[in-house]
């Protein structure tokens, strides 16, 4: 029920997009009551458009939407009578990522305000109440679970007791370490790309040239160059530290002086500031790495690589002392997935410039050198090692622990949500238009 009813608030979202982008009529009344929050034939008749639209045409499909609202009906009401809140900030934060999305979408704010026939003010009011809603049965529904804990015992007696049917198939997973290394940018190829941008900045100062034709035809940042540079509006925490420090003192329309970070050479323009959050337009230029230092930084990898096939040092030891990168050199060089937290990779998830090395090696086994963009867009070397390798296979304790305690996890966590619900069924006035009383309930407490 846990995993269904969150799917549900945020489709909820798209739904209503879906919705007033048609020329779609709903005569609208309540049909169901639970305690003091209503469900609306609308509230049902969206949702089924848009599983319409998704391909989701299941028997009892008008039912299963009706049985979830009625779940976060109830999750709602007793969010009310527990006096759980959330503040105007965090529904603003999470219009503005949703907004930002659509906008993102549609190409721009002015096509979106067209779409809808709204201003993005009048756009943001429509939806002001749908995200609170949701925001406020996420949170309801975390109090439920919040205390949950499973230990490794449950975990075993879960897997032993599952149906083996029910367990995922895993793909090939991996491991591996890596060491990187950066080649030398030499002070005149910094000088030259230097000289650059300060002849752009000039000329955007003297109005000879203006700002997004500079970033449209220069700009190395290829994902704002199309936009003239512009980046969007973000927080201080989703901009680099040093272009945010500048950014954040410009008056609007200003232009900086020249400043660097990890990304290279920058110039930036603000174009508006809401609190704090700053919509920028940049133009990056990032210093030339010569042919001389790449071959340099090459022949230093291999060196390294020499010394741990001769057993000189262990390729954790190699990774502190001599990788550049400051995500795994700590860390032995393992590299971690973010999604997980672990060291376990899907190879089909790793970056196909990484895969394609990794896809050939045995377990233990040390690769070349292997030229390669880093996250900022430097040229970087890097070697790994392949610490392990599983062939596809149904998940097994020994394996795929942390899959199967997620699991176990999950299960006694919707065994607190059922047993919640089927309480608070009792508990709660509830009255269901006559039209939904032959619906198959997982919840029979619902006609009670």
């Amino acid at each position: 029920m846990k995993k269904i009813s969150l799917l549900v608030f945020y489709m909820l979202f798209l739904s209503l997009h879906s919705l007033f982008s048609q020329d779609t009529e709903i005569i609208d009344r309540v049909i169901a009551t639970v305690g003091s929050k209503v469900v609306l034939k609308s509230d049902v008749e969206i949702q089924l458009l848009q599983a319409r639209q998704r391909g989701e045409l299941v028997e009892n499909i008008r039912c299963d939407i009706f049985e979830d609202l009625l779940f976060q009906k109830l999750l709602l009401n007793q969010a009310m009578l527990d006096s759980i809140e959330v503040s105007e900030k965090e529904i603003e934060a999470q219009l503005s990522m949703r907004l930002e999305t659509f906008i993102e979408q549609m190409g721009s704010q002015e096509n979106l305000e067209n779409y809808y026939n709204k201003s993005i003010f009048e756009i943001k009011n429509m939806f002001y109440d749908i995200v609170e809603d949701q925001l406020l049965s996420q949170q309801m529904q975390y109090t439920i679970t919040e205390g949950i804990t499973i230990t490794p015992a449950e975990v075993r007696d879960f897997y032993l007791t599952i149906n083996k049917d029910s367990l995922p198939l895993i793909d090939t997973k991996i491991e591996y370490q890596k060491i990187r290394i950066y080649p030398v940018i030499s002070e005149e190829e910094r000088q030259i790309a230097y000289d650059k941008i300060e002849e752009f900045r000039k000329k955007i100062e003297d109005g000879t040239k203006k700002f997004e034709t500079i970033a449209i035809m220069y700009s190395e940042d290829s994902y704002s160059a199309t936009k003239g540079g512009e980046l969007g509006f973000m927080g201080r925490g989703e901009l680099d530290p040093e272009f945010a420090a500048t950014a954040f003192l410009l008056e609007k329309d200003e232009v900086s002086e020249v400043i660097e970070t990890q990304f290279g050479l920058h110039i930036i323009k603000n174009v508006e500031r809401r609190g704090e959050k700053i919509n920028c337009k940049h133009i990056l230029i990032s210093p030339k790495v010569s042919v001389a230092a790449k071959i340099e930084a090459r022949n230093r990898l291999d060196s390294i690589k020499s010394l741990l096939l001769v057993d000189s040092i262990t390729f954790e030891n190699a990774a502190l002392f001599f990788s550049e990168d400051k995500d795994t050199y700590k860390s032995e060089g393992k590299v971690i997935n973010p999604y997980s937290g672990d060291t376990k990779f899907d190879i089909e998830k790793i970056d196909p410039r990484i895969r394609v090395v990794l896809d050939k090696m045995k377990p233990n086994e040390i690769s070349k050198p292997n030229e390669i963009m880093d996250e900022t867009g430097k040229i970087c070397y890097e070697i790994y090692k392949l610490k392990s390798k599983s062939e596809p296979h149904v998940a097994n304790l020994e394996q795929d622990y942390e899959e199967i305690r997620a699991l176990a996890l999950q299960d006694k966590q919707n065994t607190a949500i059922d047993k919640w619900i089927r309480n608070k069924q009792r508990l709660v006035y509830i009255n269901i238009s006559d039209e939904y009383k032959a619906c198959p309930y997982k919840y029979n407490g619902w006609l009670k």
